[in-house]
């Protein structure tokens, strides 16, 4: 397949032994064919339809809405939003919550594309300093304080440090966001890219019964399925879909199909996705030691990179064979991702 020119925004090399550090994601995993073959054969039913579904396709819907059931979260599948990808899901939330000028709450390192959002609509955006986790307690009580009206923050599996935010710590922060009327946005898209089964948390919306979750399909699953959702209490479900409809009358009904039957399959294609993963964070890990064996790295227990600090700055360069797993320089640091400004010696290493 030829590579589109929209892709040089994803990652530029012209060299064919060099594999990019601008983005992780892996290609579709066994199943997935299965899965849009299986959404064919139901497309006749939905052909008799508009295809207009701007709150989602509803048997989509119930299968989200179980999978926060499972999590000890009940939800209705009318609290449910679809959207296109998670990042239509971010961008969607911010709309509707912010206008220019209001302040907004993000951690010190975060989701790139989430901190973009927020800047999209002219918030001015409070960044959280990273201490032994991006979530410092005081700090974000003073943020809180001093009025703001949202916060994005990843609580599984943190982009791009891969932590997970600790049980206590959800009660403190909801706690001050309840206090303060700050809006928790929780960004739950790694959540099902749990690679090592690590036992989490309740969802932080089972602290926060104000928050608002985002999830998405790509990650668990396919990148080219640009198929995410948003869990919103119900007062704010119709405000959300009317801001979607300015914009965007739904997501590709098809596509929705084609989830339904990933989330309902019984998990042999996401289980078969973390194998792969898996197996190159392990590999990615030991190539690390021998190449760069003065790199400080951490073997991540979720989340499709792995985070490395690097002595001083440098220019990486090894000779490694070519493999899915494997991954050699052209990654942008860590100041993209950073809301406050750039941080020097901060990787993240694609699995």
């Amino acid at each position: 397949m030829a590579q589109s020119t929209a892709s040089s925004l994803i990652v530029e090399s012209g060299d064919p032994d060099v594999i990019a550090w601008t983005y992780s994601a892996p290609p579709a995993p066994p199943g997935t064919a299965r899965a849009f073959q299986r959404a064919a054969e139901g497309l006749p039913g939905l052909l008799t339809s508009t295809g207009y579904l701007p709150d989602g396709l509803p048997a989509l819907r119930e299968a989200i809405a179980r999978t926060y059931d499972d999590r000890g979260l009940p939800t209705d599948p009318h609290q449910i939003i679809v959207t296109s990808g998670a990042m239509g899901a971010i961008s969607l939330v911010v709309r509707t919550l912010l206008r220019k000028g209001d302040r907004a709450i993000a951690e010190g390192l975060s989701y790139p594309h989430g901190v973009d959002a927020l800047r999209a609509v002219g918030a001015r955006v409070g960044a959280l300093p990273v201490l032994e986790n991006p979530w410092p307690i005081d700090e974000f009580g003073e943020l809180a304080a001093a009025g703001a009206h949202a916060a994005y923050l990843i609580p599984e599996f943190h982009n791009p440090t891969a932590t997970v935010m600790p049980g206590e710590q959800r009660e403190q922060l909801a706690a001050l966001a309840r206090r303060h009327g700050v809006r928790v946005i929780a960004d739950e898209s790694l959540y099902a890219v749990n690679l090592d089964g690590t036992s989490l948390p309740p969802p932080y919306a089972g602290f926060d019964p104000t928050a608002i979750s985002i999830g998405s399909s790509s990650k668990p699953f396919w990148g080219g399925l640009r198929v995410g959702w948003i869990r919103a209490p119900q007062d704010v479900v119709m405000p959300l879909v009317q801001m979607r409809m300015s914009t965007d009358l739904g997501a590709s009904a098809f596509e929705q199909l084609v989830v339904t039957e990933l989330l309902t399959e019984g998990g042999q294609t996401a289980a078969s996705a973390r194998a792969r993963l898996r197996a190159g964070r392990d590999q990615l890990l030991g190539l690390l030691a021998q190449h760069l064996p003065d790199f400080e790295t951490y073997c991540p227990s979720g989340d499709s990179t792995c985070g490395c600090g690097y002595p001083a700055p440098c220019r990486v360069s090894w000779p490694v064979p070519r493999r899915r797993a494997a991954c050699c320089s052209l990654r942008a640091p860590g100041s993209s991702a950073n809301p406050a400004g750039p941080v020097s010696g901060i990787y993240g290493c694609p699995t």
